[in-house]
């Protein structure tokens, strides 16, 4: 809310219409707020009808955050009023809507991956009635039909990330960690750090992969090889950021071994020690 530049009730206020920052009050958003602006320690205001909230309001401000207020914040609008003026601020197509299956399929998928939607939420049985008075069209989706678009956007997304970091001519830089659980389970994190053709500074995951116990030197060398391999950037590699676990270092001695010929100053400086890491160690230890 300190976004919106919100005032205490208490703070002195006057009437003033004629200063030359009045807005334009042609907006629709205008007929939730009082008709008549408030001068409060020298910035006009607009004083909401419903709540009382006052909000700058000036040519230089604009009016995205009276916008804000009314679409999202105000806790006494009533949902009717919020709904009406929030499909006013849809923007509407440009010509006779057509309906696309595949690209509304797709965007479902992105928004599940992003907002991390359990898969037997679409076996819940409202959501295909919901989905048939949207879109009587877009009908037999379920559980099993989403968990296999969500793998297949992912491995159209794994071949896109794969081809980029087969086309750089720089050296990429990789972290990783390793997490046990306690079944003895554990799984690997492996993430690129690279710069791309625009010089823009990228970070991406590329594996999230279980490792075989126990948790070995040789372990880790095995699974890091097979991801970079799958990925066909193994020559690629300039540095490996780790944790300083005894077999870490057996990892990168074996990785160094095996790779010393593509690597530069033949992988002498390969692994670097997370500075995070030993910051914890020295904070335990004081």
């Amino acid at each position: 809310m300190s976004s919106l530049q919100l005032e205490a009730s208490g703070t002195s206020e006057s009437t003033d219409n004629s200063s030359s920052q009045t807005p334009n009050r042609r907006a629709p958003i205008w007929e939730y707020y009082e008709p008549e602006l408030v001068r409060i320690d020298g910035a006009l205001k607009a004083i909401c009808k419903y709540c009382g909230t006052k909000l700058i309001a000036n040519r230089k401000s604009g009016t995205n955050s009276l916008r804000t207020h009314i679409a999202e914040y105000c806790p006494k609008v009533p949902s009717d009023d919020r709904n009406r003026f929030v499909a006013t601020m849809k923007k509407k197509p440009d010509g006779p809507f057509t309906f696309n299956k595949h690209r509304s399929r797709d965007l479902m998928i992105a928004w599940i991956v992003r907002a991390d939607v359990a898969f037997n939420k679409f076996d819940d049985e409202g959501f295909e009635p919901w989905m048939e008075s949207l879109q009587p069209t877009f009908s037999g989706i379920g559980r099993q039909t989403i968990r296999n678009d969500c793998v297949a956007k992912f491995e159209r997304a794994k071949i896109e990330l794969r081809s980029e970091l087969q086309s750089l001519s720089s050296r990429i830089c990789f972290t990783s960690d390793l997490w046990t659980s306690n079944q003895k389970l554990g799984y690997l994190c492996v993430i690129a750090h690279y710069i791309g053709p625009d010089f823009v500074l990228k970070k991406k995951i590329i594996a999230f992969k279980d490792v075989k116990y126990p948790h070995t030197g040789v372990a880790i060398e095995e699974a890091i090889t097979t991801i970079l391999t799958d990925y066909g950037i193994k020559e690629k590699m300039f540095t490996i950021t780790l944790d300083n676990a005894a077999n870490n270092k057996t990892a990168c001695d074996l990785l160094q071994e095996s790779g010393k010929q593509d690597m530069l100053f033949g992988g002498e400086h390969l692994l670097v020690r997370c500075c995070a890491h030993i910051l914890t160690f020295l904070c335990k230890t004081v």
